[in-house]
């Protein structure tokens, strides 16, 4: 029996307009290359139904992870969004303290029709498995003709792997590492809101119950989007500090990490206030 082996290698796509249009001549290569890195990461909201009130797809793409990618100063990846938005290749809508940007790429973002669900099929994923040429061994007899089977994806699998994709973009939003070297007794309950919000960022359904109330989904999933460690690190502190008994836990912790962004900044105020013992002004009579 034939024994092959091959190997499975993911690329990101580099779009050909990034050359070809004359309007983009002067964009420099490490702004085409983060480009490259946004468009995977537009396939990815796309899939999971990632969009605002509009229908208009969204990413996520913190400064500091544009740092990692790189290998660049905060200067220089603020110096490149700023060129992808003069060559009008990305829009950004600046979000409240500590929330994560939304960003928007005007030559892919196609509002979705009313009442149309976004699919995988409708968007294929930028990087995709490549199976390399078969390695045939000196013990076995294959021919030039052999060429290994194409590599599917089942349902499974794929619902797998965005899942796994889904986790990755969540650490890289709340710099998990840094999270868990910080709260190193924590690290349970951090994996665990990874996997409860990687839960709805990939679910289909139109609503979602937080706390007692159904939301819209697109505006449950905007809020996980934009979660930080700096909300992470609220969420530790605070959680830590209460002594009330929980009965839904999955529905306590959902509802915290929804809650976290339009709370945290007033939780930080107080605690400033607080310890420096400033007082609020009064009100005028």
């Amino acid at each position: 029996m034939n024994q092959q082996t091959h190997t499975i290698r993911a690329f990101y796509q580099l779009p050909m307009e990034l050359f070809t249009d004359p309007a983009l001549n002067d964009l420099s290569a490490d702004a085409k290359i983060l480009y490259s890195l946004m468009v995977s990461r537009h396939a990815l909201s796309r899939k999971n139904g990632w969009h605002d009130k509009q229908g208009q797809i969204y990413l996520v793409f913190c400064v500091h992870e544009i740092q990692k990618k790189l290998n660049c100063g905060k200067n220089k990846a603020l110096k490149l969004l700023r060129e992808l938005e003069a060559h009008e290749l990305l829009r950004r809508e600046k979000r409240r303290f500590g929330q994560a940007d939304l960003l928007y790429l005007p030559r892919l973002n196609e509002a979705l029709p009313a009442g149309e669900q976004t699919a995988e099929e409708a968007a294929p994923s930028p990087i995709e498995p490549v199976p390399q040429q078969a390695e045939t061994h000196p013990e076995t007899t294959g021919t030039a003709n052999d060429k290994p089977a194409a590599v599917q994806q089942t349902p499974a699998q794929a619902a797998k792997r965005n899942r796994e994709d889904t986790i990755d973009l969540l650490k890289e939003n709340w710099d998990y590492d840094w999270l868990c070297g910080l709260y190193p007794d924590d690290r349970d309950i951090i994996d665990e809101w990874l996997l409860l919000s990687a839960e709805v960022l990939t679910g289909r359904r139109q609503t979602i119950r937080v706390g007692k109330e159904d939301r819209a989904a697109w505006l449950v999933k905007q809020r996980l989007l934009s979660l930080t460690d700096v909300h992470i690190s609220y969420l530790l502190d605070t959680l830590s500090q209460n002594q009330t008994r929980v009965r839904n836990i999955k529905q306590y912790l959902l509802t915290a990490l929804y809650n976290a962004p339009a709370t945290c900044t007033n939780y930080y105020k107080a605690a400033v206030r607080h310890d420096y013992g400033v007082k609020k002004p009064a009100s005028s009579p």
